[in-house]
């Protein structure tokens, strides 16, 4: 069985554990030693060169802002994992350039990965083999359906499938009598100007159209297995001066939902630590 070890035992790498704890040797390292409690299936590492030591692939969990300090604490170790990055805004290329020729792959999960109904859209780096994507397709598939898209495209995914389920909440929360009347109409309309608005920022229309239903459908689901409020769910996926919080401020003030895309993506670049 594969050891992975995660770096960051946040809402997404506690997600990432639990959902892959049973086909893989899961290690996780946080620096907030109560984060991560007592944890059935699931290792603690006491520190990082012990999770780095024996774990073959390791998954950055952490927030942009943390992540320099991680990259030089695995560059110090001198080990050669397979790195998977789900750092919003990082590039392939960021990573390399702090680790040297680290096989790296960056990924967009997203929320629907605590309900193994993510949307995940990944790249390979410059030194990543085929082996490596094909392996990490196969890990992040226990949490929900993964695509393979090119990396500039990423910030656009974060815009689209990361932020999307919190524009459905959003929406439902500003009428919830319509959702409660018909519920079909609201998804099936949402589904049509999310596919718009993914074409006006570069997706083709059928690869719009995809990410839309994965994304529509993934929020629906929230909803219905979480038995949570849309507004207690726009709470989980929404973090301070990040990209879901740009695109609600824009449907917050009245704005289409294809304005608030482009705010999202905006801020995504804004944001993008790159090569």
């Amino acid at each position: 069985m594969d050891r992975v070890g995660i770096i960051g035992f946040g809402n997404m790498g506690s997600a990432i554990a639990e959902r892959i704890k049973r086909e893989y040797r899961v290690a996780v390292f946080d620096k907030d030693k109560n984060i991560i409690g007592n944890l059935t299936g699931i290792e603690a590492a006491d520190n990082l060169p012990n999770l780095l030591k024996e774990a073959k692939t390791i998954i950055l969990a952490v927030k942009p802002q943390d992540l320099d300090n991680i990259l030089e604490g695995i560059r110090d170790c001198a080990v050669t994992p397979l790195i998977i990055s789900i750092a919003a805004g990082i590039t392939t290329g960021y990573i390399e350039k702090a680790l040297g020729k680290a096989r790296v792959i960056r990924v967009m999960p997203n929320m629907g990965a605590r309900i193994g109904r993510s949307v995940t859209c990944l790249c390979g780096g410059s030194f990543a083999a085929e082996r490596d994507i094909l392996y990490a397709i196969e890990l992040f598939n226990h949490l929900g359906i993964t695509r393979k898209i090119e990396e500039n495209m990423m910030n656009a995914v974060t815009a689209i499938s990361g932020s999307g389920p919190a524009y459905y909440f959003a929406l439902i929360e500003s009428n919830p009598k319509e959702y409660r009347e018909n519920s079909g109409k609201v998804l099936k309309d949402f589904i049509a100007s999310l596919a718009q608005a993914a074409e006006g920022i570069g997706f083709g229309r059928k690869e719009a159209k995809a990410l839309a239903v994965l994304t529509a459908n993934c929020a629906q689901e929230l909803l219905v297995q979480t038995k949570s409020s849309p507004s207690e769910l726009i709470k989980q996926i929404t973090s301070k001066g990040g990209t879901t919080e740009a695109a609600l401020e824009v449907l917050g003030r009245g704005g289409s939902l294809e304005e608030a895309v482009k705010a999202a993506l905006a801020r995504a670049e804004t944001l993008a630590k790159k090569e």
